[in-house]
């Protein structure tokens, strides 16, 4: 991403912040994740907070659906990118 670009994202996101509340996810090295919000947070986005949580540790089964859907997107993307040289897109 260009510079400008990236001013521009960061931008819009501060923006957005202070605009209304958020939800950041931090991941530190060790694996361990921290939620934090910036002002009051909608129905939504807890909801969608929630969902990530429970992802942290899954159950089995979650885990293999996760893995599953992983998998399809790596391949996806291996497709994709298989064609796009094919066809110089």
């Amino acid at each position: 991403m260009k510079d400008k670009d990236e001013n521009e994202v960061q931008r819009q996101v501060i923006d957005e912040i202070k605009e209304s509340g958020a939800i950041l996810v931090y991941v530190n090295t060790d694996g361990n994740v921290t939620l934090l919000t910036s002002g009051n947070i909608t129905k939504l986005q807890s909801k969608t907070a929630e969902r990530m949580l429970i992802s942290v540790n899954p159950s089995v089964i979650l885990r293999i659906v996760i893995w599953i859907e992983v998998n399809f997107v790596k391949l996806e993307d291996t497709v994709y990118g298989f064609f796009r040289k094919i066809f110089k897109v």
